[in-house]
């Protein structure tokens, strides 16, 4: 739990210090840290608040566990102590597994949403920030209109990529390249599934990097030589490289806010303009 905090809290000075648009992120990486709270009559107290004693309620009441706590209060109050713990800690856990499949419920609609509105938009390209990195894909989450999808690593044919889940980035075993949290990209949609709930994209360039102090060149597109394919569309001379990743098909995002079209899609040989 102190090891996870501390990462947190590293993570988080470091998306801080990068570009302006890396500070969204900091919520991001904070909650997906944090244990998920649960209902119990186990009174362990607050870490955060430092209380050795804590109940937790709203008013007006907004929760069914708001509302036992309401009642439990007026209970005492009247000087009725007494108290069943058995049965409130089974509304408790049922409260719990409720509340966390609404919230499950919540994501699905949200990232249903997301997947309907990028339907039409399949070869349009956007700008885009990191906004998570698993060992099968990068996540990016549209600038203009939040919606989230993943690039799967094995689509990175340019090179064998590397997940360093710890410092929340990938690297390149050959190039060196870094893709870290909070770095801005230029995606390309290259694919939608309702019935997944999955939004696949394309890396297309790496516009900026979150972080002042990495040492890795911006990368851009090929030039005309290439054939017009992009900085990571394709593979280098020599031996192939070995695919890397599980599935392209990202998870739920947790964002949904509507917005406009995109860019179209670059010439083919064109180079894509670095903002």
């Amino acid at each position: 739990m102190a090891l996870a905090i501390v990462r947190t809290a590293t993570v988080c000075i470091m998306l801080c210090s990068g570009l302006p648009s890396t500070c969204s992120m900091m919520q991001t990486v904070a909650v997906r840290t944090m244990a998920k709270a649960i209902y119990s009559t186990d009174n362990i107290g607050h870490y955060g608040l430092g209380f050795e004693h804590y109940t937790h309620f709203t008013s007006p009441i907004r929760r069914y566990p708001d509302l036992m706590v309401h009642r439990m209060l007026g209970q005492y109050l009247s000087g009725d102590l007494s108290g069943n713990v058995g049965k409130l800690e089974m509304a408790a856990k049922h409260c719990s597994n409720r509340e966390k499949r609404a919230a499950e419920a919540e994501r699905a609609s949200i990232k249903y949403k997301q997947v309907e509105f990028l339907e039409d938009k399949i070869g349009l390209q956007f700008e885009g920030i990191v906004s998570g990195v698993t060992n099968w894909g990068i996540y990016v989450e549209i600038l203009e209109n939040r919606c989230e999808g993943m690039i799967g690593l094995h689509s990175m044919t340019d090179d064998y990529y590397e997940v360093d889940t710890v410092n929340y980035c990938v690297r390149g075993r050959l190039s060196g390249r870094k893709i870290s949290l909070g770095d801005k990209l230029m995606v390309e949609v290259k694919g939608t599934s309702l019935r997944n709930r999955t939004i696949d994209f394309g890396m297309i360039a790496h516009l900026e990097s979150a972080f002042e102090d990495t040492n890795m060149p911006l990368l851009q597109r090929r030039d005309a030589n290439s054939g017009g394919r992009g900085e990571f569309g394709g593979r280098r001379g020599g031996a192939p490289l070995k695919k890397y990743g599980q599935s392209d098909r990202g998870r739920g995002g947790n964002s949904g806010r509507p917005a406009g079209g995109g860019k179209k899609k670059s010439d083919k040989g064109k180079k894509t303009k670095r903002r």
